[in-house]
């Protein structure tokens, strides 16, 4: 028998605690649940998003179009979306100023949000595998085909998952418009790709969407302005996942996305792009459309 303790802090409404265990090659056992009403007086809810857009590299052969003028419109969408929330904090930064160290302050700046809030991260230029891991390329590393380079200087999957583990807030989203970006975490093929990204979503209990799985590049469209993946993003953000609530929520978006992204990419004569997502924790609301 184990017995471990644990001291967590409880959200407005109904707690659901789950616990599984593993078999030696990661299998899933069923789960068991608890749950926990806190009935507290209402708290003021604070949204944090934080983007990262990197077009240029320091190493031109890597530049992008569409990565800084899809993050900024992310960054533009929800500075103007308080209607949910009693502050909007918007955190920016592009090309030169996306460098690792950078990257990860800002995100331990997100430590000092409150359990009751909600937290956007989104991601946007190139991505690399090593040795089935999952890396963000930062703007100065140049040489991604050498795994030393990467190794050393990009953002891993395990630098993202302890970052977002300390984040305080019980609403977490992250986003990431990356080429290759194989599920966000793992060279693993078919199956092995969702299996990655249930993995890191299980151990910070957030919802993530990645563009593509780790074969494909993330597509550019010139007609539509934008990497495709950020189009169908920002047209479901926008009001088309919304449904008949007028409610946009982080399960609604993730749902329309997996349906329309492979058929816009077609639309425009590309390959169908597959988004990898994995949901855990609670639903919640990003956007209330107005109609």
């Amino acid at each position: 028998e184990l017995v471990r303790d644990y001291t967590v802090t409880l959200v407005d409404g109904l707690n659901t605690f789950q616990v599984v265990g593993f078999s030696k090659d990661r299998t899933q056992s069923n789960p068991v649940e608890i749950a926990v009403l806190l009935e507290a007086p209402p708290r003021n809810v604070s949204l944090y998003v934080f983007v990262v857009g990197i077009n240029k590299y320091k190493n031109p052969a890597l530049n992008l179009n569409y990565a800084v003028h899809d993050a900024r419109a992310i960054a533009s969408f929800f500075r103007g979306r308080g209607g949910l929330f009693k502050n909007v904090n918007v955190v920016e930064i592009y090309d030169e100023e996306a460098t690792k160290a950078n990257i990860l302050t800002k995100l331990k700046d997100l430590e000092m949000s409150n359990p009751q809030d909600v937290v956007v991260i989104y991601l946007a230029g190139h991505g690399e595998n090593v040795s089935d891991i999952w890396y963000f390329i930062p703007h100065e590393l140049t040489y991604p085909e050498r795994e030393e380079y990467v190794r050393s200087q990009g953002i891993s999957s395990a630098d993202l998952a302890a970052a977002l583990k300390k984040i305080r807030a019980q609403k977490i989203l992250l986003l990431v418009d990356a080429c290759k970006s194989g599920a966000v975490l793992v060279a693993f093929r078919g199956f092995e790709d969702r299996k990655a990204l249930s993995q890191l979503s299980r151990s910070t209990g957030t919802h993530v969407v990645a563009a593509s799985t780790k074969d494909q590049f993330a597509a550019e469209v010139k007609e539509l302005g934008h990497g495709v993946f950020t189009y169908t993003l920002l047209e479901g953000l926008k009001g088309k996942a919304a449904g008949e609530s007028g409610t946009v929520t982080v399960r609604k978006l993730m749902g329309y996305i997996e349906e329309h992204l492979p058929e816009i990419t077609k639309k425009y004569k590309q390959e169908a792009q597959f988004p990898v997502v994995d949901s855990r924790g609670m639903d919640f609301p990003l956007v209330q459309v107005n109609r």
